[in-house]
């Protein structure tokens, strides 16, 4: 399948549009990833806590989302959402699997609110609302009325700048807290614009082969450069738990779930585009020449092939991590 070209670029990324086709194939791709359910939870909830949403009954998702969507909507129903800001959007894949599987549990009143610092990413993203309203789906009118409300804006996950202090009530976010510079930052502005009470859920990687791909890759191109993707703390369901509560989440629960990320055929350079363009990546490579970095998507790619196989199937393992923000009330105590 070839890759549609990207709606628009950034100047300051040489990547940029071969992520953003990258980005469009991960969306893409999603509902047909094949997941293993969660395996382990490392606490459990209250039986006070109202019991979950139950996602439509045709919607299929991966497993990965549909335990980031049921462990959050347990600790904070999506029907008593105000606002859902979707951080590191990218093109979209949280949001929209959260509409198709939660659309109409979401109050009409509520703001869904998208942000990212990739200008491609976020073009992608608005094609994508602009598609899904011309579709079939949009039809349903409870679908139409929330695509339409999304406000697809550029905002930087590790600053949350132009968030007003307690303004959201639920904050998404599909692998992104783990690869930022200044997680422990990010985590605590997380917490600065969630109201009391309000909750955040996350995905991150424990380990994956497309990661290994890339740390293969890079030392290729500069041996020694020693890249870790995936520091030490976010390997384990202790270090996970510890991270989050440090920014001063409490009733903290994290999940492992295992996963499978396939690609079809002629896609592998794109999904390497997704990965050289990740935060920690980009650090490294920041004063590589043009030719290592077109070396390394290179590479790269043909990792990732060599890795997939026949199947074109990469395996990972994941962590689904919830918590909320201490009520007012807690706080004072």
């Amino acid at each position: 399948m070839a890759f549609p070209k990207p709606t628009s670029t950034e100047n300051d990324d040489p990547w940029a549009e071969v992520a953003a086709a990258a980005r469009m194939l991960s969306q893409r791709s999603t509902p047909s990833c094949a997941t293993t359910t969660a395996i382990q939870s490392r606490s459990s909830t209250s039986p006070n806590d109202p019991p979950p949403n139950d996602p439509k009954p045709s919607t299929t998702l991966p497993a990965i989302n549909t335990t980031l969507f049921t462990t959050v909507d347990t600790l904070l129903p999506f029907s008593t959402a105000t606002t859902i800001l979707d951080t590191g959007c990218g093109s979209g894949a949280i949001t929209s699997a959260l509409i198709a599987a939660h659309g109409p549990y979401i109050p009409k009143s509520a703001t869904l609110l998208a942000g990212d610092t990739s200008a491609a990413m976020l073009a992608n993203f608005r094609a994508l609302r602009d598609e899904k309203l011309r579709s079939q789906l949009a039809r349903d009118d409870e679908a139409r009325s929330l695509w339409e409300k999304i406000r697809i804006e550029r905002i930087d996950a590790q600053t949350l700048e132009g968030v007003e202090d307690g303004s959201v009530s639920h904050v998404l976010s599909g692998h992104v807290y783990f690869l930022l510079e200044d997680y422990d930052g990010a985590l605590r502005e997380t917490a600065r614009v969630l109201r009391a009470g309000g909750v955040v859920g996350m995905t991150t990687g424990t380990g994956s082969e497309h990661l290994e791909a890339l740390e293969w890759a890079v030392e290729q191109v500069r041996p020694e450069t020693g890249l870790r993707c995936i520091k030490e703390e976010w390997r384990t369901r202790e270090g996970v738990e510890g991270v989050v509560r440090r920014a001063g989440f409490e009733g903290v629960e994290v999940r492992e779930v295992e996963s499978e990320m396939r690609f079809g055929e002629g896609e592998a350079r794109g999904l390497a585009g997704i990965l050289v363009v990740i935060p920690v990546v980009k650090e490294v490579v920041a004063g590589w020449r043009a030719e290592e970095k077109e070396k390394l998507v290179d590479l790269l790619a043909e990792e990732v092939e060599r890795r997939g196989g026949d199947g074109r199937v990469l395996k990972g393992s994941n962590f689904v991590t919830v918590g909320r923000k201490p009520s007012q009330a807690s706080a004072v105590a």
